[in-house]
Protein backbone atom coordinates (compact mmCIF):
# COMPACT_ATOMS: atom_id res chain seq x y z
CA UNK A 1 0.00 0.00 0.00
CA UNK A 2 1.23 3.54 -0.86
CA UNK A 3 1.65 6.16 2.41
CA UNK A 4 2.18 9.34 1.25
CA UNK A 5 0.63 13.01 2.49
CA UNK A 6 -2.62 14.21 0.83
CA UNK A 7 -2.13 15.35 -2.82
CA UNK A 8 -5.31 17.37 -3.67
CA UNK A 9 -5.55 21.35 -2.81
CA UNK A 10 -6.39 21.89 0.11
CA UNK A 11 -7.88 25.87 -0.49
CA UNK A 12 -11.46 26.33 -1.23
CA UNK A 13 -11.91 27.18 -4.96
CA UNK A 14 -15.82 27.76 -5.02
CA UNK A 15 -15.82 27.13 -8.88
CA UNK A 16 -13.06 24.18 -8.76
CA UNK A 17 -12.83 20.94 -10.95
CA UNK A 18 -13.08 18.51 -7.40
CA UNK A 19 -15.93 18.13 -5.26
CA UNK A 20 -14.32 17.08 -1.65
CA UNK A 21 -16.88 15.21 0.43
CA UNK A 22 -16.22 15.67 3.78
CA UNK A 23 -18.72 13.68 5.84
CA UNK A 24 -21.52 11.32 5.79
CA UNK A 25 -23.32 11.37 9.59
CA UNK A 26 -26.70 9.12 9.98
CA UNK A 27 -27.88 9.12 13.37
CA UNK A 28 -27.56 5.75 15.66
CA UNK A 29 -30.47 4.06 15.11
CA UNK A 30 -30.46 4.75 11.33
CA UNK A 31 -27.06 2.94 10.63
CA UNK A 32 -27.04 -0.18 8.96
CA UNK A 33 -30.58 0.81 7.36
CA UNK A 34 -28.65 1.87 4.11
CA UNK A 35 -29.77 5.74 4.62
CA UNK A 36 -25.99 6.68 4.09
CA UNK A 37 -26.06 4.57 0.90
CA UNK A 38 -29.10 6.09 -0.31
CA UNK A 39 -27.68 10.08 0.72
CA UNK A 40 -24.92 9.34 -1.36
CA UNK A 41 -26.09 7.95 -4.06
CA UNK A 42 -28.80 10.90 -4.30
CA UNK A 43 -25.98 13.26 -4.07
CA UNK A 44 -24.13 11.74 -6.76
CA UNK A 45 -26.46 11.58 -8.83
CA UNK A 46 -27.36 15.28 -8.03
CA UNK A 47 -24.15 16.24 -9.10
CA UNK A 48 -24.29 14.47 -12.66
CA UNK A 49 -27.51 16.71 -13.17
CA UNK A 50 -25.53 19.60 -12.26
CA UNK A 51 -22.99 19.07 -14.82
CA UNK A 52 -25.89 17.73 -17.66
CA UNK A 53 -27.67 21.35 -17.01
CA UNK A 54 -24.33 23.21 -17.34
CA UNK A 55 -24.20 21.31 -20.62
CA UNK A 56 -27.46 22.54 -21.36
CA UNK A 57 -26.69 25.90 -20.30
CA UNK A 58 -24.19 26.05 -22.84
CA UNK A 59 -26.07 25.04 -25.69
CA UNK A 60 -29.09 27.32 -24.85
CA UNK A 61 -26.36 30.13 -24.64
CA UNK A 62 -25.01 29.54 -27.85
CA UNK A 63 -28.23 29.18 -29.22
CA UNK A 64 -30.29 32.45 -27.93
CA UNK A 65 -26.59 34.40 -27.20
CA UNK A 66 -27.98 34.27 -23.06
CA UNK A 67 -25.08 34.28 -20.79
CA UNK A 68 -25.42 31.33 -18.70
CA UNK A 69 -23.09 29.01 -16.21
CA UNK A 70 -19.79 28.28 -17.58
CA UNK A 71 -19.88 24.97 -18.73
CA UNK A 72 -16.19 24.78 -17.11
CA UNK A 73 -17.69 25.18 -13.76
CA UNK A 74 -18.11 21.19 -13.99
CA UNK A 75 -17.43 19.04 -11.27
CA UNK A 76 -14.79 16.35 -12.84
CA UNK A 77 -13.74 14.06 -9.64
CA UNK A 78 -15.28 13.85 -6.20
CA UNK A 79 -12.83 13.24 -3.50
CA UNK A 80 -12.89 11.92 -0.13
CA UNK A 81 -10.82 10.83 2.75
CA UNK A 82 -12.48 7.76 5.01
CA UNK A 83 -11.60 5.56 7.57
CA UNK A 84 -11.48 1.78 6.28
CA UNK A 85 -14.46 0.91 8.26
CA UNK A 86 -16.38 2.91 6.13
CA UNK A 87 -14.46 2.08 2.70
CA UNK A 88 -16.96 -0.58 1.06
CA UNK A 89 -19.61 2.11 1.31
CA UNK A 90 -18.02 4.45 -1.29
CA UNK A 91 -16.38 1.14 -2.76
CA UNK A 92 -19.88 0.26 -3.94
CA UNK A 93 -20.73 3.88 -5.27
CA UNK A 94 -17.94 3.91 -7.72
CA UNK A 95 -15.00 5.41 -5.90
CA UNK A 96 -11.97 3.72 -6.16
CA UNK A 97 -8.50 3.92 -3.73
CA UNK A 98 -6.03 6.12 -4.47
CA UNK A 99 -3.77 5.59 -1.44
CA UNK A 100 -3.43 5.03 2.36
CA UNK A 101 -2.51 8.31 4.40
CA UNK A 102 -1.27 6.84 7.63
CA UNK A 103 -2.74 8.62 11.14
CA UNK A 104 -1.79 7.60 13.96
CA UNK A 105 -2.94 4.06 14.39
CA UNK A 106 -6.12 4.22 11.95
CA UNK A 107 -5.02 5.42 8.59
CA UNK A 108 -7.07 7.03 6.17
CA UNK A 109 -8.24 6.08 2.77
CA UNK A 110 -7.71 8.36 -0.10
CA UNK A 111 -10.56 7.45 -2.34
CA UNK A 112 -11.74 9.56 -5.54
CA UNK A 113 -14.22 8.94 -8.57
CA UNK A 114 -14.96 10.31 -11.58
CA UNK A 115 -18.11 11.93 -12.56
CA UNK A 116 -19.35 11.07 -15.82
CA UNK A 117 -19.43 13.42 -18.62
CA UNK A 118 -21.63 11.26 -20.45
CA UNK A 119 -25.71 11.60 -18.81
CA UNK A 120 -27.14 9.66 -21.04
CA UNK A 121 -27.92 7.32 -18.39
CA UNK A 122 -30.11 9.98 -16.66
CA UNK A 123 -33.60 10.30 -17.16
CA UNK A 124 -34.89 13.13 -18.82
CA UNK A 125 -37.36 13.89 -16.63
CA UNK A 126 -34.33 14.45 -13.92
CA UNK A 127 -32.74 17.23 -16.62
CA UNK A 128 -35.94 19.27 -17.06
CA UNK A 129 -37.24 22.22 -14.58
CA UNK A 130 -40.44 21.62 -13.22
Amino acid sequence: EKSHSYLYPTKHEPSGRFLAIHSIVVQKEYQRLGVARALLDYYLKSIEIYNAELDEAGINRRRNKLKAKKSDAKIEKIILLTKSSMSNLFLQVGFRWRATIEVREDPLYEMEREVPSDHSSLPLSTLKQP
